[in-house]
């Protein structure tokens, strides 16, 4: 899609696939790399208009699930 005259292509977080692997890295950057300190830009993305795999999610809902996954993925061993 097109934001701010760009071009750009995100994750559908409303994707069982795509959320296990958006867990996957963010437990390998915590648990495995020891990061301790995630800064997250851009989430507003998960939020814009689009056609996601689940249709029955609104656009707040699905900003919801994404923020979710990161912070169930990183548990309490990092700050977001």
């Amino acid at each position: 899609g097109a934001y701010g005259g760009k071009w750009f292509a995100g994750l559908d977080v409303s994707h069982p696939d795509c959320r296990a692997h958006i867990a996957g890295l963010i437990q390998r950057m915590v648990y495995d790399q020891r990061f301790t300190f995630l800064k997250l830009d851009f989430l507003h993305a998960a939020a814009l208009p689009a056609t996601r795999h689940d249709p029955s999610l609104t656009r707040a809902q699905a900003l919801q699930l994404a923020l979710a996954t990161v912070r169930d993925a990183a548990g309490e061993a990092a700050f977001l």
